[in-house]
């Protein structure tokens, strides 16, 4: 978290002897506490907590989420509203695909960062755009990007149960939505840790929770009360997840160099399978053409 980012609280947050700070209040970070620098914010909270408790308040970085205008979250998938124009020339069309980057640095509260995927000028260069400008790609099924779904039956790959997230609509059949599933367990096969991303249609899937709620995965799809709210995973190394990341060396999956040292790559979250060790992260190319993320411990990346 960046300075100046605003920032919300997902649970009641207190590490003085002031009354808590309540889940939801929202603020903009300072920078890094006075006392344990390495593992927590300070944030100006737009309103005091009960009691005259002061304004700035430390914090742990799992303790809150990062604010985007609109509503948005980092790496979800939108497209250009109509066309974007810089100093008068269009240089983003209408319906254009982008990714949330995150919150605006010049404007956190009002812009929104987005990468696209073409832009008319030939740059590679982000955007910051207001939220009217970009608008989310809906998914057939009333499914939206970041929900947690389970698998109702096998899936190919996929063994009945297997939870996932959706990623976004299939770009091959409108009918269908790209889900990302846990790591399955494929014994005697190069590549048994990655995870699979499979087109489904939204009738072979389970809504686990809405986007962005974290719940115990659960093969239990009988039952209808079988998920809770919990706090959001820490992920290994202190990343957040759509933090941009680099190979610091080649990685291999089963002898074979799989990414180069130096590529890029964005964080998708912590590993399901060893979440307090490992890291997973898209990379931005593959050596063996695969487009699966990688499962990679924290001394295989570099912000």
């Amino acid at each position: 978290l960046e300075v100046g980012a605003r920032v919300q609280a997902v649970r009641p947050v207190g590490y003085d002897s002031w009354s808590p700070v309540v889940a939801g209040a929202t603020g903009t970070v300072l920078g890094p506490a006075n006392e344990e620098p390495l593992a927590r914010l300070l944030v100006r909270w737009d309103s005091p907590s009960a009691g005259g408790a002061p304004k700035e308040r430390e914090v742990r970085a799992d303790d809150v989420v990062l604010v985007i205008a609109g509503g948005f979250r980092r790496g979800e998938s939108v497209a250009a509203a109509k066309d974007l124009r810089v100093k008068g020339v269009v240089v983003v069309k209408q319906g254009v695909v982008g990714t949330i980057v995150g919150q605006s640095a010049t404007d956190p509260a009002g812009r929104v960062t987005v990468a696209f995927a073409r832009r008319e000028d030939g740059r590679c260069n982000n955007l910051n755009v207001v939220p009217a400008e970009i608008q989310r790609m809906p998914c057939t099924g009333g499914l939206v990007p970041g929900d947690r779904v389970a698998a109702l039956r096998q899936l190919l790959v996929v063994p009945k149960g297997t939870t996932g997230t959706v990623i976004g609509p299939s770009c091959s059949q409108s009918a269908r939505v790209a889900v990302r599933f846990t790591p399955v367990e494929r014994s005697g096969e190069e590549g048994g840790d990655e995870e699979v991303v499979l087109h489904v249609e939204p009738e072979d899937l389970r809504v686990l929770n809405a986007v962005a709620e974290d719940v115990d995965d659960c093969n239990n799809l009988d039952r209808e009360d079988d998920t809770e709210d919990v706090a959001l995973p820490i992920i290994a190394g202190g990343y957040n997840r759509g933090d941009s990341v680099a190979a610091t060396r080649d990685l291999c999956v089963g002898g074979n160099v799989v990414v180069r040292a130096n590529v890029l790559g964005s964080v998708v979250g912590p590993s399901s399978q060893d979440p307090a060790s490992r890291v997973t992260v898209a990379f931005a190319w593959r050596e063996d053409g695969k487009t699966n993320n990688l499962n990679v411990i924290t001394s295989e990346i570099r912000p």
